[in-house]
């Protein structure tokens, strides 16, 4: 069972970062508007990765921002286009790009772990 990752303080320096890509992915509907803007998305990525490698209290605005990426994530990586499944791949890699396998080991259900 890997370590577990440290616990980060709800005022990160990034965090505003983090809120405002997911408050893009989860607003936009439309796969080719996401699509257009997904370039951009994926390289907002970059300065939070301290956010996406470690856990996050329960309840806290931390969390909640990362089980909507996760959640989206998932839900594009089962769309019915191949443009929503397209968009999942990318986000699944860039999540891992940048938040290392931290990013798969707090994404798991506990059974898993």
């Amino acid at each position: 069972m890997p370590p577990k990752p440290p616990s980060i303080q709800a005022d990160a320096p990034h965090l505003p970062t983090l809120r405002a890509i997911v408050s893009h992915l989860t607003s936009t509907s439309s796969t080719e508007t996401l699509l257009a803007h997904l370039p951009n998305l994926s390289r907002s990525f970059a300065p939070c990765a301290a956010l996406l490698t470690t856990s996050p209290a329960p309840g806290s605005e931390v969390a909640t921002l990362l089980h909507a990426l996760h959640t989206r994530t998932t839900t594009s990586l089962q769309d019915r286009t191949s443009t929503g499944r397209f968009i999942g791949v990318v986000l699944a890699k860039t999540l891992l790009e940048h938040g290392g396998l931290a990013t798969l080991s707090t994404s798991l259900p506990s059974k898993l772990t």
